[in-house]
């Protein structure tokens, strides 16, 4: 190839490098670029991607922490007994355990409480090293004491190697003696086993198999018969016997159910006796295998679970938080709360006193112009009887009764009342009191409120111009008026609703007074067990609550403590204390709240106190009004004594009971020479098993027959008065009121006595008074007619005669127009419906007094009107005279008299 070829090659070869070199650079350009494009794209997606992972992580970590949390709030709930009113240790919490979530990519080092059924469910057995069984036992102690009601938990510890591992809980002690005992030797072991049968036996009485344990039952509403009892058996079975061991067995079963539970630390199963068999204990119990680096639960042993170091020195600092705030409640003594001096202050501004007290000094309280009347609940079996008791003694010993006076009612048994008055057995009463109503009702309590409207209304009369007791005792020092406490105990009672609506109107009575008294001192305190169901007081602003700013709250439910005080304020439920007491003298506001303690009042200390009382007052010659709603009347001894004064025209006079009034004095029928003027007695007993009972609880209608008998024989003369009997009575009821040996007292007297029996005997008699009847003779004597049995006289439609009368129209006649010559008829029928019979219906034309008992609806609603609701009550019969005004009512009738 010549030279020109060859440069012309050349330069087509340079030619096409460069433009080869020119398409790879724009090849390479474009590459990059879309690399670049790739690689930002990449970038964009990558962080999409992380933010969606980010946020998935964020809410599963969300999830886990809430999750996490209300795990925490169920175990705070569980120990701490939220919404109920639980004051025992049913949850404790043992420890924790450990959740690690990092393998899931969420969070790590997660813990939660380990917490355990205990008190009322289960036994604890614990095996394997003795240290860390020491902390996890004290730590559980420790737990069980804090969250449970002082005393209502006690601790026993068997430490046969007297190693004394739970000594510091001894500070029990120093609040009650008996919270803590530690036993070595078999011997006493031996008495806690049997000890621990009787308490399951007890507890199995008082579930009487309707609950399956003591939890179930509390938790209806039950009340904790016995303390809660935990007992330890360290080094379990060291030194103890096969014996002793068979006997523990059974009471391991049914002990949790029954209130006792235990905590065993086995010891070295290497040093087990031959006989002794592990599962015979831990069947059924939670059980802990211990190392010092591993706690394994036998019901759960994948759970990664740490025991706290619970040293003996943390015991004693939980301890003293614990019991510091208890032994100063339980230091106060009830001559804490006394004045040196009795009767020596003055209640012209109002009325001091203490009933609870702390760190020996006691809490005042004045009831005067604005702190006027209080409110006292409790729930069953934490001092409210024994709070009442010391507040009547306490103002009782600093004022005289010029100073005070007390009107007490009890809705329930009052029991707390009764050693107030004074009976033969106990001649010792309260002279303050003016009005002791015992086992009250409502009836009774509706007529003390119109009493103290009556009293009111005479104070402020005779008070004008002054506006209230303060001014008009200062103007007037020589003026004797006493304050007036009114103490309603189980008011509720007071204000049931019922049929009558007698309830309706005390609430409404009630309401009234205690709004108005104010100015007459006169200050009313209610208390109850539970008042959240009372209607009256329920949502009603401007009811009874808001009338009573003084608010004492004992241990009570959630519910109940802020029903007695307010909404937000729960102090009444969170008291540990059996008479730890809650003061509030402002509606209930929780900054007025102040914490005390009721000392318990021993009968002896009352009655020592009540003795001196009486003895300073017996000048004053006062005594009670006493009304038991619980006993029948008892016939005075001396009847004529208690007879009405004006004799002049009367024929005689017999009492009808008691009425159910302040007055207690006996309602009477005199019988004058006036038609009808007879009594009618219809009906039967309301108990009638005798043996059971007893004659003096009974209201049976023979012992009106007794008091009639016994008042005749006191207030008439023997010489110008018969009495009749027609005896148509069985002869068990003949013996029941003694007839034999009640006539024969009224022969040996002088009475002229006839004995009728049989149905020609009293025909013949029935004959004899109704020719003395229908003569016109006058009369110089009395003749009463006992008609006994009145349903066996037989048939009346025989001819009288040779009339054309009946004999049931001779009898009406007799009934009628008898009393006008002296012929008065007590007669008594078992059966109403048959009394109607004889009486044509119109009882009242021949009977103008009729007494019902049981049985007798008929005849009350034709003595008491159509809407009469009566037809007998335990101790009540119902009276009407239609010679008085006064229309039907209730009377306490009279007991048997044992002959």
């Amino acid at each position: 190839m010549d030279s020109l070829s060859m440069q012309h090659v050349i330069r087509a070869a340079e030619a096409l490098h460069k433009a080869h070199s020119k398409v790879l650079a724009a090849l390479n350009s474009e590459f990059t670029e879309i690399q670049v494009k790739r690689e930002n794209a990449l970038s964009s997606l990558g962080k999409v991607h992380a933010r969606d992972f980010a946020k998935q992580k964020a809410k599963l970590n969300a999830e886990v922490l809430s999750s996490h949390n209300l795990v925490l709030k169920h175990v705070s709930d569980l120990l701490e007994g939220a919404g109920s009113d639980e004051d025992f240790a049913e949850y404790v919490e043992i420890g924790e355990v450990s959740i690690n979530a990092k393998n899931i990519g969420v969070v790590s080092n997660l813990t939660v409480p380990m917490i355990l059924p205990y008190l009322g469910h289960t036994n604890i057995i614990s095996r394997g090293s003795t240290a860390v069984s020491d902390n996890l036992f004290r730590s559980i102690l420790l737990e069980a004491i804090s969250q449970t009601k002082m005393a209502s938990l006690s601790l026993s510890v068997f430490d046969p190697k007297i190693r004394s591992t739970f000594s510091a809980f001894s500070e029990l002690q120093n609040v009650e003696p008996e919270l803590y005992s530690v036993i070595h030797t078999d011997s006493e072991l031996r008495e806690l086993f049997a000890s621990s049968r009787d308490r399951i036996s007890k507890v199995s009485n008082q579930l009487k198999g309707l609950h399956s344990s003591i939890i179930e039952y509390l938790n209806t509403g039950g009340d904790l018969l016995v303390p809660f009892k935990t007992v330890v058996l360290l080094d379990y079975p060291s030194t103890v016997t096969e014996s002793l061991h068979s006997q523990l067995v059974p009471i391991l079963q049914a002990g949790p159910s029954s209130s006792i539970n235990f905590l065993i630390q086995l010891q070295d199963p290497s040093e087990y006796p031959d006989w002794f068999d592990e599962s015979s204990i831990t069947n059924g119990s939670d059980v802990f295998s211990l190392t010092e680096n591993r706690v394994t639960w036998s019901k759960n042993k994948n759970l990664k679970i740490s025991v706290p170091s619970t040293t003996a020195s943390d015991v004693s600092s939980g301890l003293v938080r614990f019991t510091d705030s208890a032994r100063s409640l339980l230091d106060v003594k009830l001559q804490d709360l006394f004045p040196q001096t009795q009767w020596t202050q003055s209640s012209i501004s109002g009325l001091q006193f203490s009933f609870a007290g702390a760190k020996q000094a006691p809490l005042l309280i004045t009831l005067g112009d604005s702190l006027v009347h209080g409110l006292i609940t409790g729930a069953t079996g934490e001092g409210k009887s024994n709070l009442i008791k010391v507040m009547i003694y306490n103002l009782a010993a600093r004022y005289s009764p010029d100073e005070l006076q007390f009107i007490l009612l009890d809705f329930k048994e009052g029991v707390t009342l009764a050693p107030l008055a004074p009976t033969a057995d106990s001649p010792d009463y309260l002279p303050h009191a003016r009005i002791l109503g015992l086992d009250a009702d409502q009836e009774f309590g509706m007529a003390v409120l119109l009493e103290i409207e009556r009293i009111y209304k005479k104070r402020m009369a005779e008070m004008k111009p002054y506006d209230n007791i303060s001014s008009f005792r200062q103007a007037n020092p020589d003026r004797i008026m006493p304050r007036i406490l009114v103490v309603i105990d189980e008011f509720q009672g007071l204000l049931a609703e019922n049929k009558s609506r007698l309830g309706s109107a005390a609430s409404k009575k009630l309401l009234e007074i205690i709004r108005t008294v104010r100015a007459a001192g006169i200050h009313i305190i209610l208390a109850s067990q539970e008042i959240s169901s009372i209607t009256s007081l329920v949502g009603k602003r401007d009811g009874l609550l808001s009338q009573t700013k003084l608010r004492v709250g004992l241990k009570n439910t959630p519910k109940e403590a802020a029903q007695t005080f307010a909404i937000d304020n729960h102090a009444a439920a969170q008291l540990k204390l059996k008479g730890e007491v809650v003061i509030n003298d402002s509606f209930g506001e929780i900054k007025a709240n102040e914490l005390g303690r009721v000392p318990y009042a021993s009968d002896d200390e009352l009655l020592r106190l009540r003795q001196g009382w009486s003895n300073q007052a017996n000048n004053l010659g006062q005594f009670p009004v006493v009304f038991d709603g619980a006993k029948l009347s008892e016939f005075p001894n001396d009847a004529s004594r208690n007879s009405p004064k004006d004799r002049r025209s009367t024929f005689g006079a017999v009492p009808i009971g008691r009425p159910v009034d302040v007055s207690q004095e006996f309602v009477w029928i005199e019988f004058e020479q006036l038609p009808s003027r007879n009594l009618a007695i219809v009906g039967n007993e309301t108990e009638i098993d005798l043996v059971t009972a007893g004659v003096d609880s009974v209201a049976h209608p023979l012992a009106q027959i007794q008091a009639c008998l016994d008042s005749l024989r006191r207030t008439l003369n023997p010489i110008n008065s018969r009495i009749i009997i027609w005896n148509l009575l069985p002869i068990h009821e003949q013996q029941l009121i003694g007839l034999e040996k009640e006539l024969d007292v009224l022969k040996n007297l002088g009475f002229q006595v006839s004995v009728l029996e049989g149905h020609s005997e009293v025909f013949g008699c029935i004959d004899g008074l109704y020719d003395q009847v229908t003569s016109e003779e006058q009369v110089s004597t009395s003749t009463f007619v006992f008609g006994l049995g009145m349903d066996r006289i037989g048939s009346l439609d025989s001819k009288f005669g040779a009339t054309i009368k009946k004999y049931s129209q001779v009898l009406q006649e007799i009934w009628e127009l008898g009393p006008t010559k002296g012929i008065y008829s007590i007669s008594r029928w078992s059966n109403s419906e048959l009394f109607l019979k004889h009486t044509n219906k119109h009882p009242e034309k021949v009977f103008n007094s009729v007494l019902l008992y049981a049985g007798t609806q008929s005849v009350a609603k034709r003595i008491d009107g159509i809407l009469s609701e009566w037809n007998g009550r335990d101790q009540r019969a119902l009276y009407r005279d239609f010679a008085s005004s006064r229309g039907a009512f209730n009377v306490i009738p009279f007991a048997l008299s044992e002959k």
